[in-house]
């Protein structure tokens, strides 16, 4: 019967210093990227999310344009802003202009990171202001508030006519 023999355990070598460094900061590497792709994809899905409500507002504004009391044009504005990562962060997103019986307004967005929202798009008619504040929880939702931020209401078809009522 052959005798074998078993090697013995090797025993693990300490990293040095520099490779300790070397490995705390591959790690702190990767989690920087994973924070500024996790930041990028909520940018993305709120320009998306934009284009979706923009839409849907043009949809809810066509019998003032059939009506021949309106006309809206799609714009692009430029965005700066700073999410909690500290850096800034500058992006291109819809607007839209209208002119409604006569007189200007605009609904514009104003930022995607915003204390008590996951965004907000301001509405300016005439000497009135309003803010579309978006919420995830559990889904996607729009709420129409009044300048002073008072307690909104669901953003549908005639939470807007409202706005334009004065007109």
């Amino acid at each position: 019967m052959p005798i074998t023999m078993e090697a013995p355990p090797k025993a693990e070598i300490p990293m040095s210093k520099m490779e300790q460094l070397a490995q705390k900061l591959q790690q702190s590497a990767h989690a920087e990227q994973a924070r500024a792709a996790a930041v990028e994809k909520q940018y993305q899905d709120w320009i998306q999310s934009l284009h979706v409500l923009f839409d849907t507002l043009e949809r809810w504004l066509q019998p003032l344009v059939q009506a021949e009391v309106a006309t809206l044009r799609r714009d692009t504005v430029t965005i700066t802003e700073n999410p909690s990562s500290g850096e800034l962060k500058t992006y291109a997103a819809p607007a839209l202009t209208l002119n409604v019986n006569g007189k200007a307004a605009a609904i514009k967005p104003l930022a995607r990171f915003c204390f008590g929202c996951q965004g907000r798009v301001d509405i300016l008619a005439r000497e009135n202001q309003w803010h579309l504040t978006r919420h995830l929880e559990p889904d996607e939702v729009w709420y129409l508030h009044t300048h002073d931020r008072a307690q909104g209401r669901v953003l549908d078809a005639d939470a807007l006519a409202a706005v334009f009522a004065a007109y």
